[in-house]
């Protein structure tokens, strides 16, 4: 008679091969595959242990490594090789002539962790490999996201998520219908990490992840986002929530853009969505194609269900928006429905368009063990890849077997009665799965659901309901391994015995919310307990049923009672096919039961000397009894009447003018005296004034404030024109409720408008920190608000500073200064265009604009100054003869390039400024905040009717300068200085002013000189030059010299340590800065700005949300004296911990008086 074996075979899965041996000696076929002998070269683990769950192992097989000889040696090879992370395979076999007639007793996957090579004092050297197991070891994945390129990995011509973090900290102008209400900026919030991908089950709820978002058509109006819904095809949109309100209740289709209602739009169309399923051939959205210029064609976000939804701006609308989202989740694949899987039906694993809606739990279980694919296998358009999935573990299918399957989904399947009539299904599942979590929690998750275990069967998953199951094995005394004891222990597990359980479960009725279901108590185990409550949590995370959640806590509250636990070493030839989440019968007269105990195994151990160790625990047969009368109803919220909503009163405020003083300086102002502020209900009050029209209204744009209702006397609106007449209304608030308006009322302001007196600089009305700042602080880059920061506009006697564009339409335009008083008003200077012939509708030309380009140094000397963060504002008075003015400010970088286009259009199409009446013309302007360090250069066009023939534009008072960040209302005209670094504040003089800064009262400039570097730098600790420029000439007089720089950081990498790059000022070889602190890179890391060459605006996102750069600064030198000077930037880096690449810097000195 052959003697049985036992013998272990292992694969080794490196990059492009496999290798295969044994611990036999000669080489042998199984399970189809060659095996190399290794003999006694080869020692296997000392155990291998399952348990009833999920968790990794560790398991450590041995080489004699002395014996290798080269790499033809399979031993040899394997340890030439790359094995860390690498797959393997072991599989202990036992047999008598043939393993493939064998028993597989042990069957474990994972992968290798560590190989150390040890070698003992006179000993030989051994090779231990030390494996991590597990089956979701083995088939680990890395987490999928919503990436530009996790999203082309599988559709490599998808752009859908290529702007997402380009565009979170963008702040985007949001227009309104007129200038009167200022413009709105809206932005998206900024995240570190690009969000996990989604799996939506069943009916699920969501707020969506940010992808892009864009303002445009007329005036940018309207304001498109862009949010991902879930990463599958879905079902369902058949629920949106817009500021908590539910405002779409029927499902949405595909591609369609569908109008939705807000509460306070009058009936007016104000809000759209058109939703997407995530098809993996969906189309880019037609209307962000057409209006977003970054969205194009291939913005496609295949295999992605998601919605644009666009609003249009309104008055009496919210200026922010949150959203929630909800539907029918994802298609599933069904086995049983698969005529080549054992089942009967179309559906096909691996394509899509064969998928049904599902809620079964072991259906989306089978399905997530296998992997969901994106597309079907023949599609590869773009370059798609069909093998792509962002959902599962990836299993083989066939590792559990057919009719295991279908037993478990038709078990969900079940209809169980419920206690109010009717039934449900015994298992389902609703919510969303996330890649965030590993697959060891989305599958206990599903598990979890249907009472279930998700557990590792060495090699295979498998889910383990409580439920009676038949009874795999019957052991007896004689099976047990005479050398080992045997533990029975009645309170083994007592630590996880409960007699109550709570939780909460997602009530699909109440908005999807999270909400308790009713504590179950088991009265009969309180009493066994002594009367004391041990409560359990059970949280059904995936459910929408209250009632099936009581059922799966009953469940798991009797099965928490059988703590009695069994340990024994039985010979492993007669528990051999014997696995975790399997019953058997323990049958012992040693103990007592000689009719048996049932019990489940909850871990095995098989050991290196043929014994197998059991962890068991007592079950009970009818652990999964249930009647629908232990069901207790849900609590159903109170009955709330509904409240009367009292309407909001109009206010009745009175108006009176004054004139604000303070410091030698008087200017026009309101008093507000509300009568009724103390039985004012509401938010705020909402005031809207502009113009007077001389029939008891608004002529042209209005603007609008707040203040609060609950005062009785206000004053504001300072600094308004003098002796003009207004017009005024106002109207309560209270969240998205408004009051009836007020009739018009008129004010006229009064006639004093006069500057303070001299050198009395901080007692200024409105003034800035920068008039009193120190040199350090402010050297007058910034100045006070309100001030206008362009120069030359009242164009008395040049045009300085102004440019006479080219225009590019192919218009004969013809420009000048003052054509006459009749046109062009008188004493006030102003400026004018007309074109002769007919221009298309829409065609618009150049007037003039504050600068003629926008190079480095003519920004530096001529453009107004930009800080990032500040609110400014832009506008001129304008009329138009056959057309309408339009006033533009372009928003330059440190690199020159144009980042913004804040545009005003105005609506006058008559008769020039009428007699001089400049300064009761129309104003064009509105508000930017600027997003970059930069400068700003405003442009005066017209826009053309397309009907009338030679049409004329004119402009005057020109304006830009920086106003508070709620400012909403545009501030008087005030004169720009003739030199960009003349004392801005007129009357000031620099002795009365303490600690004020050289240029605040500079009267002109010397020539400047300019130097470039011209290419990268590599840093070392050693100061290197960046940037240098010619000799600059200081004239006899000149007291100081300002300097402006910039550069960036391209890259930097550190090791062993932190280090920050720093820069300095050298003049004529001569530290005049200091070392300066730029750059914070710390230790192991690595950053990567931009690449070789110019960078664009685009390559310094990175870099402005670590260092706010790109760097650009400016030193003042106060020592420079007359002669010829040298100045040069230079950098370094303050420790040598790794590298740091500067850009090729730019410099411009200037030396001023």
């Amino acid at each position: 008679m052959t003697a049985a074996k036992s013998r272990w075979f292992v694969e080794v899965f490196l990059d492009g091969s496999t290798v295969r041996f044994w611990n036999g000696f000669e080489a042998i076929a199984f399970d189809g595959q060659n095996f190399a002998p290794l003999g006694d070269r080869f020692s296997p683990p000392d155990r291998v242990r399952l348990r009833s769950n999920l968790d990794s192992d560790t398991v450590k097989i041995s080489f004699d490594s002395s014996r290798q000889t080269d790499n033809s040696d399979t031993l040899g090879a394997l340890l030439d090789s790359n094995l860390r992370r690498r797959q393997i395979r072991l599989r202990n076999v036992y047999y008598t002539t043939s393993p493939d007639d064998g028993d597989v007793i042990a069957d474990t996957y994972g992968r290798i962790r560590s190989t150390p090579d040890t070698v003992s004092p006179g000993g030989e050297p051994q090779l231990d490999v030390e494996i991590e197991s597990g089956s979701l070891v083995y088939l680990e994945r890395r987490m999928q996201t919503r990436s530009p390129v996790n999203q082309k990995e599988a559709f490599p011509d998808d752009k859908g998520f290529d702007l997402a973090k380009i565009l979170e900290g963008r702040v985007l102008a949001w227009r309104t219908k007129e200038v009167k209400s200022g413009t709105v900026e809206v932005s998206a919030t900024e995240t570190d990490d690009f969000f996990a991908r989604k799996l939506a089950i069943g009916e699920f709820a969501t707020e969506g992840t940010f992808v892009a978002h864009f303002t445009g058509k007329q005036q940018l109006k309207h304001w498109f986002r862009v949010f991902a819904i879930a990463d599958c095809r879905i079902e369902q949109l058949n629920k949106v929530w817009i500021n908590g309100n539910l405002q779409v209740n029927a499902a949405l289709t595909h591609g369609v853009r569908t109008l939705v209602r807000l509460p306070n739009d009058k009936g007016e169309n104000r809000c759209w969505i058109t939703f997407y399923d995530g098809r993996h051939d969906q189309a880019a959205d037609s209307e962000l194609v057409t209006y977003a210029g970054e969205w194009t064609s291939s913005h496609r976000l295949r295999g992605v269900a998601y919605v644009v939804i666009e609003h249009q701006w309104d008055d009496d609308l919210p200026e922010a928006f949150d959203y929630r989202f909800a539907g029918k989740g994802a298609r599933f694949y069904d086995r049983r429905k698969d005529s080549t899987a054992g089942g009967a039906g179309a559906h096909r694993l691996n394509d899509p368009s064969t998928w049904e809606y599902s809620t079964n739990r072991m259906v989306v279980a089978d399905h997530y063990r296998q992997g969901i694919r994106l597309m079907p296998p023949g599609f590869t358009t773009g370059g798609a890849d069909p093998s792509i999935y962002w959902f599962g573990v990836g299993e083989s299918p066939d590792v559990i077997p057919y009719d295991e399957f279908k037993d478990l989904a038709d078990l969900c399947d079940e209809a169980v009665a419920l206690k109010a009539g009717g039934s449900q299904k015994r298992y389902e599942v609703h919510g969303v799965l996330s890649a965030d979590d590993d697959h060891k929690k989305n599958l206990e998750k599903l598990a979890s659901g249907m009472a279930a275990r998700a557990i590792d069967q060495g090699g295979r998953i498998v889910f383990r309901p409580i439920r009676s199951q038949s009874i795999v094995a019957t052991l007896t005394d004689g099976d047990l391994s005479s050398a080992d004891d045997t533990v029975f222990d009645p309170t083994g597990r007592i630590d996880d015995m409960v007699n109550a359980v709570e939780g909460r479960f997602i009530d699909a009725s109440q908005n999807f919310s999270t909400t308790d279901y009713p504590r179950v108590v088991n009265d009969d185990y309180v009493a066994e307990d002594g009367g004391d409550l041990i409560v359990g949590t059970e949280n059904a995370d995936m459910d929408i049923s209250g009632e099936r959640a009581q059922r799966v806590a009953t469940l798991k509250l009797n099965y928490s009672r059988r703590v009695a636990t069994l340990e024994e070493v039985f010979l492993s030839s007669r528990v051999r096919s014997l696995k975790p989440g399997e019953w058997f019968s323990r049958e012992s007269s040693l103990r007592g039961i000689p009719s048996g105990k049932t019990f489940e195994v909850d871990e095995i151990e098989r050991r290196k000397d043929g014994t197998t160790k059991i962890l068991a625990f007592e079950v009970d047969p009818n652990v999964d009894a249930w009647e629908a009368s232990n069901a207790v109803d849900l609590s159903v919220p109170p009955y709330i009447p509904p409240s009367s909503i009292i309407d909001l009163t109009t206010p009745a405020i009175a108006v009176t003018p004054f004139g604000y003083t303070g410091g030698g300086a008087e200017v026009p102002a309101v008093r507000f005296d509300n009568a009724n502020f103390d039985t004012f209900v509401g938010d705020e009050i909402v005031g809207e004034f502009g113009l007077h029209d001389g029939a008891g209204g608004i002529s042209g744009q209005s603007a609008t404030f707040t203040f609060p209702g609950n005062i009785e006397t206000l004053e504001g609106l300072i600094g308004l024109p003098p002796a003009t007449t207004f017009a005024i209304r106002f109207q309560a608030r209270k969240g998205e409720r408004v009051s009836a308006w007020s009739t018009f009322e008129t004010f006229t302001t009064t006639g004093a408008y006069r500057a303070g007196t001299s050198g009395v600089a901080d007692s200024f009305v409105g003034q800035n920190w920068g008039a009193t700042a120190s040199e350090a602080q402010a050297s007058n880059a910034r100045v006070p608000l309100g001030q206008n920061l362009l120069l030359n506009t009242d164009w008395e006697s040049s045009l300085d500073g102004w440019g006479d564009p080219y225009d590019n339409t192919g218009l004969s335009v013809t420009r000048g200064v003052h054509l006459s008083d009749a046109w062009s008003g008188n004493p006030i200077r102003t400026v004018y265009a007309y074109v002769t012939g007919t221009p298309p509708n829409g065609s618009e030309w150049n007037v003039y604009q504050s600068l003629s380009y926008g190079n480095v140094p003519l920004l530096r000397r001529w453009a107004v100054r930009l800080f990032k963060g500040q609110r400014y504002y832009f506008g001129a008075r304008g009329a138009g003869h056959r057309c309408k003015p339009r006033v533009v400010m372009y928003a330059h970088n440190s690199s020159g390039s144009v980042i913004a286009s804040p545009t005003a259009e105005g609506t006058h199409n008559g008769y020039g400024f009428a007699g001089g009446a400049v300064e009761n013309s129309e104003l064009v302007g509105d508000f930017y905040t600027a997003t970059e360090n930069g400068w700003g250069i405003l442009s005066l066009k017209g826009v053309a009717n397309g009907v009338d023939s030679n049409p004329y534009t004119f402009f005057g008072w020109p304006m830009i300068c920086a106003v508070g960040p709620e400012q909403t209302t545009p501030p008087p005209y005030t004169s720009g200085s003739v030199d960009r670094y003349a004392d801005p504040t007129g009357e000031n003089v620099a002795p009365a002013i303490v600690d004020q800064g050289p240029l605040a009262t500079a009267a002109n400039a010397a020539d400047g000189e300019i130097g470039s570097q011209g290419a990268n730098v590599t840093l070392s600790t050693s100061w290197q030059d960046i940037a240098t420029a010619s000799a600059l000439a200081v004239p006899t007089g000149f007291s100081f010299v300002k300097v402006d720089w910039r550069a960036g950081v391209q890259s930097a990498s550190a090791k062993s340590g932190d280090f920050n790059v720093q820069f300095r000022l050298l003049r004529d070889g001569v530290d005049v800065s200091g070392t300066v602190d730029v750059a914070f890179v710390p230790s192991n890391t690595q950053l990567v700005f931009f690449d070789n060459g110019a960078p664009s605006p685009s390559d310094y996102v990175e870099q402005i949300n670590r260092f706010n750069g790109p760097l650009s600064d400016w030193w003042i030198d106060t020592g420079a004296t007359a002669g010829s000077r040298v100045y040069k930037i230079q950098a370094r880096k303050s420790a040598n911990h790794g590298s740091a690449v500067v850009s090729a810097g730019k410099i411009f000195a200037q030396a001023y008086r």
